[in-house]
């Protein structure tokens, strides 16, 4: 029996657990999407979702693709997503691949790894990352990515990935002043976020990109 928590490919990425594949209600999302226009296309697939108690790793059996486009098109993008768990020995950071078991407080630091294999550029393609509703999102760790001469910053979600914004994120709340409901404005804080992406212009033919970020464990 094996079991990748990561996955890697382009149309048929998978979590492997013996020799048996089918989707689990259990796996979060992740996405990469390409924006309206001629050749648009959009991916989801589904990655480890973390168990409370013991905090052991869900078994994910399998993966779910949606294409709103050629077969062709499906294949030209690539992902690779996996965990990492962050440990400190002697003063430096080492890090543990696809770890079977976490505990709270342990660092996680997702990275997600994606390939232009078409044959041309792929225009606004959408890089997601979902934070495991098990741990939160640790403030700071989603890095600014540069491909070529353009700086693509990272975008966050506060609502199962509807809508994105840049920090600080703003939503409306309704709550009792002097007896009275009233409706307030307030900022949402990162432990909050749901999802984090990355939104580039072009990314060329054959070009390789990576975005990460780091959750904690509740």
């Amino acid at each position: 029996m094996t079991f990748a928590p990561g996955f890697s490919g382009g149309l048929s990425p998978a979590y492997r657990l013996g020799s048996r594949r089918s989707p689990s209600p259990f796996s979060e999302e992740v996405r990469a999407e390409e924006g309206p226009g001629a050749g648009g296309f959009s991916q989801v697939f589904h990655t480890p979702c973390l168990c409370l108690g013991t905090m052991r790793w869900k078994s994910v059996l399998g993966l779910a693709v949606l294409l709103l486009a050629s077969l062709a098109l499906a294949q030209a993008l690539t992902l690779d997503l996996r965990p990492y768990l962050v440990k400190v020995v002697e003063g430096k950071e080492v890090y543990e691949a696809n770890p079977l078991a976490v505990r709270p407080g342990d660092v996680l630091e997702w990275r997600l790894v994606a390939e232009n294999r078409a044959q041309g550029d792929l225009r606004q393609v959408a890089l997601v990352i979902p934070i495991p509703k098990e741990t939160y999102y640790l403030e700071g760790s989603a890095k600014p990515l540069q491909v070529g001469g353009t700086i693509v910053p990272p975008e966050f979600s506060f609502d199962g990935g509807k809508t994105f914004g840049r920090p600080p994120l703003k939503k409306r709340i309704r709550v009792v002043e002097n007896g009275k409901e009233v409706e307030k404005e307030v900022e949402v804080k990162p432990e909050e976020y749901t999802h984090a992406r990355w939104v580039i212009p072009v990314l060329s033919k054959g070009d390789k990109v990576m975005v990460s970020l780091r959750t904690i464990v509740r």
